[in-house]
C-alpha cells in the first residue's frame, strides 16, 4: 500500500512499478500489432490512464527518494518508450490511425515536460524553441502532419513564455529596483538575453528554412491513413 512506502524502499518499488506499467502497456496493445488490428477507443484511453498513473507514481517515488531534477530520467524515459514503439509502428507499416497518433502524443508530451523539470527557468526558452524546431524538422523527416501541429503548438508556448515571463523577467527588474545594472553585470546580462530572446528567433528562421524545402520522407513516412486529415 501506498501509505506503507518509504524512500528507503524506493530500490525495489521502482523497478515493480517499471514493469507494471511496461506490462499493461504491451498487453493494451500488443496483440493488436500483431494481429494488425486497429485499436479501439477504450484500449487508447486505458494507454493515456497507464501512461499518468505510472508517471503520478513514479514522479512520487523518485522526488521522495532523490532531488526533484531526477525526475526528469523518468520522463525522459516514457518519450523513448512511446518513441520506440511509435518506430516499430511505422517499421511495421501498420494501419492504426488512433494508436499512432497516441503514442506519438504521449512521446512528444513527456519530453516536452523533461525540460522544466530538469533545466532552470532561464534555460526553459531556449531548451523549448530547440524542441519546437527538431519536432518540426522530424514531422518533415517522417511526413507527419500530426508532429508538425505538435511543433507548432509548442512554437506558441514558447512564444507565449516570452512575452508573459522572459521580457519581464530580463527588463522589469533592474527597472523595478531603480537603477540600472553595473557594468561589470553588463556582459553577464547581454550574453543571457541573447540566449533567452535569440534562441526562439533563430528556432523561427529555422521553421521557415524548413518550410522552403520540400518534405523528405524515408520508408519511415507516416501514410495518410495513420495521420490527421
Amino acid at each position: 500500500r501506498i501509505r506503507h512506502y518509504e524512500p528507503a524502499h524506493f530500490a525495489r518499488v521502482m523497478p515493480f512499478l517499471c514493469g507494471f506499467f511496461a506490462l499493461h502497456a504491451a498487453v493494451m496493445y500488443g496483440h493488436n500489432i500483431a494481429r494488425r488490428q486497429r485499436t479501439t477507443l477504450v484500449e487508447i484511453l486505458g494507454q493515456l490512464l497507464n501512461a499518468g498513473l505510472f508517471f503520478g507514481f513514479g514522479y512520487h517515488l523518485v522526488t521522495g527518494a532523490h532531488p526533484r531534477e531526477w525526475a526528469a530520467a523518468l520522463t525522459l524515459g516514457l518519450a523513448a518508450f512511446y518513441s520506440l514503439h511509435v518506430s516499430l509502428l511505422l517499421v511495421r507499416r501498420l494501419h492504426d490511425r488512433g494508436l499512432l497518433l497516441t503514442l506519438t502524443a504521449l512521446a512528444a508530451f513527456f519530453l516536452t515536460l523533461t525540460m522544466p523539470i530538469a533545466l532552470s527557468k532561464e534555460w526553459l526558452t531556449l531548451s523549448w524553441a530547440a524542441l519546437a524546431f527538431f519536432l518540426l524538422w522530424l514531422g518533415r523527416r517522417v511526413d507527419s502532419r500530426f508532429l508538425r501541429l505538435l511543433a507548432y503548438a509548442l512554437y506558441v508556448i514558447t512564444l507565449g513564455r516570452v512575452l508573459v515571463f522572459d521580457l519581464d523577467r530580463e527588463f522589469g527588474l533592474w527597472r523595478r529596483a531603480g537603477e540600472a545594472p553595473a557594468l561589470r553585470d553588463y556582459g553577464r546580462l547581454l550574453a543571457g538575453r541573447l540566449l533567452v530572446f535569440g534562441a526562439p528567433i533563430l528556432s523561427l528562421f529555422g521553421a521557415w528554412w524548413l518550410h522552403r524545402r520540400p518534405t523528405a520522407a524515408g520508408r519511415l513516412a507516416v501514410g495518410r491513413d495513420n495521420d490527421t486529415p
